[in-house]
């Protein structure tokens, strides 16, 4: 996806309450809001997709650098 369309999709999750943003100097972080009347079902949705700290691991381990190309 382009990241116009992300940040189009962010400032949605944003103005419907389900996520909150935090500016740290030029990077911004999102995160869900765990006290929004949608959380139940979020957290439903979120236990359908497979666990991911062994590929969180993986990367770890790997000592690849992530980075945004923006």
């Amino acid at each position: 996806m382009s990241q116009p369309s992300i940040s189009q999709h962010l400032r949605k999750l944003k103005d419907s309450g389900l996520i909150q943003e935090e500016r740290r100097g030029r990077w911004v972080y999102y995160s869900l809001i765990n006290q929004s009347e949608a959380s139940p079902l979020i957290d439903t949705l979120l236990e359908q997709f497979p666990d991911q700290e062994e590929n969180v691991r993986k990367l770890k381990k790997s000592k690849v650098t992530l980075h945004c190309d923006c």
